[in-house]
């Protein structure tokens, strides 16, 4: 089998995304998938760059603010790569808190059904958060077409069952045969513990699409602490916890 700088297990987001940032730098890339490439968690996904959400981990707030200058380059650079489009849905959040930020002007119940006809006012104050949000299919479908004009090669249906030391790097064994690797990434997300001692265990959550009838539609997301919907154009909204 033919020689990489890097070989990357799992073909999702993550993996991806590390695929072209490598290869960008010059890198020879190959990324390995149990299945197709996107077809896991990556489609499970909002697609809302909330960076500022206020119940975000303080911890984290440094990245996320990175990530969102990052990220408009990176969908630019999917899109230049793969030919497709990845539309921006919504460019505003109604947040709802049970106790206000300072500083934050809260919007009134007019403006909140302004912009969220029928939303439930109750026990809830809101205000707006300047967010952008795109449907993760469209993500989901522009990746691997991307990874691959960018010279990636991507080796679905090709589970990495074990990592060991190598001359002059890794060696990578698949159900194929062996793959030689200068370095190894691990991007399996939830299945990642099976190829190494990490500390990770998946967690289950529950999405649904539904469509809203009637001329009355919501142009941005709503989230509280408790439930998000994020419109995906026309009368579909993606709904999760």
């Amino acid at each position: 089998m033919s020689f990489a700088d890097t070989a990357i297990a799992g073909g999702g987001i993550n993996g991806l995304a590390t695929a072209l940032e490598l290869a960008a730098a010059g890198y020879n890339v190959t990324v390995f998938d149990k299945d197709e490439a996107m077809s896991e968690a990556s489609r499970a996904a909002a697609g809302m760059l909330a960076g500022n959400d206020p119940d975000n981990p303080r911890e984290l707030r440094e990245l996320a603010q990175l990530s969102l200058r990052l990220y408009p380059a990176f969908l630019a650079r999917v899109e230049e790569l793969s030919g497709a489009k990845i539309p921006i849905r919504t460019t505003c959040t109604v947040q709802g808190m049970k106790h206000m930020p300072p500083g934050v002007r809260p919007l009134s119940d007019a403006e909140v059904r302004d912009l969220a006809p029928q939303a439930a006012l109750a026990d809830w104050h809101f205000f707006q958060l300047e967010e952008q949000s795109f449907d993760a299919w469209d993500l989901a479908e522009a990746l691997p077409p991307a990874a691959l004009a960018a010279g990636i090669e991507l080796r679905e249906h090709t589970p990495v069952q074990s990592v060991r030391s190598g001359s002059g790097g890794v060696e990578v064994e698949t159900p194929t045969g062996v793959f030689p690797a200068g370095s190894f990434v691990n991007c399996a997300g939830a299945w990642s513990p099976a190829l190494d001692t990490l500390p990770i265990t998946p967690r289950k959550g529950h999405m649904l699409t539904a469509t809203l009838a009637g001329a009355y539609q919501m142009q941005c997301v709503l989230r509280t602490a408790k439930v998000y919907i994020v419109p995906r154009g026309g009368t579909r909204y993606t709904i999760g916890p």
